[in-house]
């Protein structure tokens, strides 16, 4: 990108050449000095050289056309009240430009800058806004002698116990709040009339238990609603068998609950673990320290370690990165269903989208990073003793990051069994573009102005083809929310109480 020297200069130089326009006979010399300008830079421009200002970027991934196509879309967005966030604007071009090589095995995707390198060329009509919210902070006050202790007897526990970072665990339970989306940054050409993100007054809240491991894996989780009996319609979406699904009448884990998630644990990471310990961090809930619940670990190799009261926001792996990253998609797919036709998300929704929310928000990079911010492995007192020491008083405040949309889906095209009829998509419109323009190459002599005329008309029609494109995948996005909305749902019982996995209820 050019400095701001470079376009302060750049200004003066157009000024010089606005002189030379009118005065064809001044010399070039004496106005670079007069302009404080470079003779040499000068000269070039009056030769016919390019200012950086105006040149095409190197590799430039999409057309003119599709770049069009792109701020059309941005602003019957912004002009509906819905400004585009960077996000859904990056997956918009990427889009765009998939429609234009459909047969490309892969393309390269558009670099995470992009969209701000984009939105700086079309200058400052359009304002980045963030609506936001912040959470309260928290004012929490650790003593270090106690962390240290805690990670010294941790130390001396995995070394005990040949605990390997494939047997070291950590699970935790986390609330969803039905319907209730999160802020998100937008572009608009209207800050001033920035409108709310449409969100559900519902309360409803699903709680999930999950489980994850020093190197990255995870174990299906268990999903607990609020009620009194396990519905047949919860079912009709999620498809993943071995979730666990059970009710409670708040919502949040019991004795019970806790009691059923460890055999669960158990099931899923004995064959892995052999004969081996495994070691299992957990917070100071009190159904994680029932004797039932720790006779249990105590029988089948479970080595069960509780974070010291009130450390689990700065101890506790899930705590950090992954919940939040789970939390954060959660959000961005209520937003996504919001923009997309205003309707309220509500558990139906919640169970039609967990399994792709929890796969991209838990992903092994995401789970290491959980241990290791946390010091937990590889094992590092001093990431969090340190801070401590520094500060007696660590603050730490929460604030919303910035929730974008879910991935689009794939636009399909329709195909034609005529062979005369008109293209249906920008790709099928290019290629008959081209074919018509090698035919003009043999008649442009003859009928001269007439490739400059049709090509405004073939700029518009790709424009205008990338744009229908577009509004075709988002039609069939919305008859899905549709068709799955308007579905009867069934009341019809199949446990009251109790636990069951998917399959169980297939």
């Amino acid at each position: 990108m050019p400095s701001d020297k470079y376009e302060e200069e750049e200004k003066r130089i157009s000024e010089a050449l606005e002189i030379l326009r009118k005065n064809p006979k001044q010399k070039i010399k004496p106005l670079a000095r007069q302009f404080g300008v470079d003779y040499q830079r000068l000269r070039r421009r009056v030769l016919g050289g390019t200012s950086q200002l105006n040149r095409q970027p190197a590799h430039k991934r999409l057309t003119d056309d599709q770049e069009r196509a792109i701020i059309l879309w941005m602003n019957d967005l912004d002009d509906r009240g819905i400004p585009p966030s960077v996000r859904m604007i990056k997956n918009y071009a990427e889009k765009v430009h998939q429609n234009m090589h459909p047969n490309a095995d892969s393309l390269p995707q558009l670099g995470d800058r992009w969209v701000y390198r984009f939105l700086k060329r079309l200058g400052n009509e359009y304002v980045k806004v963030k609506q936001k919210t912040i959470d309260p902070k928290r004012h929490i006050a650790e003593d270090p002698a106690v962390i240290q202790t805690w990670f010294d007897r941790l130390e001396i526990a995995i070394q005990n116990y040949k605990i390997t970072p494939s047997n070291i665990w950590n699970f935790d339970e986390s609330g969803f709040q039905i319907g209730q989306g999160g802020d998100e940054e937008v572009i608009t050409r209207y800050p001033d009339a920035l409108r709310e993100i449409p969100s559900s007054s519902s309360r409803e809240l699903v709680s999930t238990i999950e489980g994850i491991s020093a190197t990255g894996n995870k174990i299906p989780p268990m999903l607990i609603f609020t009620g009194k009996a396990i519905l047949e319609s919860w079912f009709k979406y999620l498809k993943e068998e071995d979730w666990l699904i059970t009710i409670g009448d708040k919502g949040y884990s019991n004795d019970t609950i806790a009691y059923e998630w460890l055999q669960h644990f158990d099931k899923h990471t004995r064959e892995q673990a052999g004969n081996n310990f495994r070691l299992l961090f957990m917070d100071n809930h009190d159904a994680h320290i029932t004797s039932e619940f720790l006779s249990y670990c105590d029988k089948y190799k479970i080595l069960a370690i509780a974070f010291p009261p009130h450390t689990t926001h700065i101890l506790q792996p899930l705590d950090g990165l992954p919940f939040m990253q789970y939390k954060r998609i959660h959000r961005r797919a209520i937003n996504d269903q919001a923009h997309l036709g205003g309707y309220f998300y509500d558990k139906i929704d919640f169970l039609a989208n967990i399994a792709r929310v929890r796969a991209e928000a838990l992903t092994p990079r995401v789970i290491r990073n959980g241990f290791s911010a946390r010091g937990l492995w590889p094992l590092d007192p001093e990431l969090i003793v340190g801070p401590l020491i520094q500060k007696s008083d660590l603050q730490e405040g929460q604030e919303l990051q910035i929730y974008d949309g879910t991935e689009e889906p794939d636009i399909a095209s329709s195909p034609t069994n005529a062979s005369f009829s008109p293209p249906t998509t920008a790709y099928k419109l290019q290629r008959s573009i081209k074919k018509v323009d090698t035919q003009l190459n043999e008649i442009s002599d003859a009928i001269p102005g007439i490739r400059r005329s049709l090509k405004k008309i073939f700029d518009g029609s790709l424009t205008q083809a990338d744009i229908k494109d577009q509004q075709q995948a988002q039609i069939e996005r919305l008859q899905t929310l549709n068709a799955r909305k308007s579905a009867k749902k069934s009341k019809r019982q199949v446990q009251v109480g109790g636990i069951l996995t998917v399959k169980d209820c297939e």
